[in-house]
């Protein structure tokens, strides 16, 4: 396992981080908890010391889980990251009323790293009036926590606003090959790196988009590697020398597998792998795909539309033209729960890190469905 050690946060950290959003679930959508201990147990005895949850994450079970998991090991040797649910915060004393709810959920009584989640320009100017970021410097010094940050989803020129403000110990940031050019990434990472923060990565693999990419494309990257899709974006990140960690959502054995043996012997990429990566971004983003991760951020859908599933299928259709395969996506979706089914609320638009105006998606994609 590659590790990264960084002097001002006092940390050494593994490189492959695990994050807290995809654990294999039950028909109850609750956690598989055997399962998801035995992939825990396999990334820790193999070096994985960085863990990353939420307070939403599985309904808020992501962090009970954790919570247990963990417990069998001694608290010094991992890291544990929790994030300060924004929404929730309606006044100041919201802060440790929710803090103090992530230690009883998790059963710690301090976070290594804690992040306020999903960081934009309207959270900002609110925090700001309330006194947000003060008010938990004043309980870092308190020892709830070493190391205070956020998560970050708006523009590049927010980003640089925020930091300059609040001077944060680290940013999480969405980065991979794709969103380097299409989200502009790359500013936001070099925002960081020249004011020397340290950067921990979200959806390397996109949610998976990277590793599950059309054929066409992942036949040509294959072509040039000798490892699987993701683990060509992983190493793409993994260049980045500012970076401390990169998250994982493992669901399974095969990706903790995959994922451990790219971070055991990382290699730089190759030419070839380079240029394909580069070719596969400015195809993707010629066909205007539709920029979501499936974090499953919009489950708040009162009506419940598979809002992921239809847009993966949608972007799929976007880059082979299969028609066929796009009109058999259409019936792998349940009756009630199709974009003609949505009835524009907006509570997703609200919800969505990506800041798709999904409704508006939805309806384009079901009139030309028809």
């Amino acid at each position: 396992m590659k590790y990264k050690e960084w002097e001002a946060l006092g940390s050494k950290t593994s490189l492959l981080g695990y994050g807290g959003m995809r654990f294999p679930i039950r028909k109850d959508k609750k956690i598989a908890r055997r399962a998801s201990k035995a992939l825990i147990d396999r990334a820790y005895k193999n070096g994985v010391n960085y863990f990353d949850t939420g307070y939403g994450y599985h309904g808020g079970d992501s962090e009970v889980f954790f919570g247990e998991a963990l417990s069998r090991y001694p608290r010094e040797s991992y890291y544990m990251a929790d994030k300060l649910p924004s929404w929730h915060v309606k006044e100041l004393a919201d802060v440790d009323k929710l803090l103090e709810e992530q230690f009883r959920r998790t059963g710690m009584d301090y976070f290594d790293f804690y992040l306020v989640h999903a960081m934009n320009n309207t959270y900002f100017e609110k925090f700001e009036e309330l006194g947000v970021f003060p008010r938990l410097r004043q309980l870092q010094k308190e020892g709830k926590f070493r190391r205070l940050g956020f998560s970050f989803h708006d523009t590049p020129e927010v980003l640089e606003k925020i930091v300059d403000k609040w001077k944060p110990d680290f940013v999480q940031i969405q980065l991979n090959y794709l969103d380097w050019k299409l989200i502009d990434a790359k500013k936001m990472y070099e925002i960081l790196e020249t004011r020397d923060i340290p950067v921990v990565i979200m959806e390397p693999v996109r949610g998976g988009r990277l590793q599950n990419l059309p054929k066409i494309f992942s036949d040509k990257l294959q072509a040039v590697t000798d490892g699987s899709n993701a683990a060509v974006a992983f190493r793409w990140v993994a260049q980045l020398k500012n970076v401390i960690c990169i998250l994982s959502g493992m669901s399974d054995t095969e990706q903790v597998d995959d994922n451990l043996a790219t971070f055991d012997q990382l290699k730089p990429l190759t030419a070839d792998e380079l240029r394909v990566t580069e070719e596969i971004t400015d195809r993707l983003m010629e066909q205007g795909a539709v920029p979501c991760t499936a974090c499953n951020y919009c489950d708040v859908c009162p009506k419940q539309i598979e809002i992921p599933k239809i847009f993966a299928a949608f972007n799929e259709y976007k880059i082979s033209n299969d028609r066929e395969a796009y009109k058999n996506s259409y019936n792998d979706i349940a009756e009630g729960h199709r974009e003609k089914d949505c009835v524009a609320c907006g509570k997703c638009v609200k919800m969505c890190p990506q800041m798709i105006n999904i409704p508006d998606i939805l309806a384009y994609i079901a009139a030309r469905r028809a």
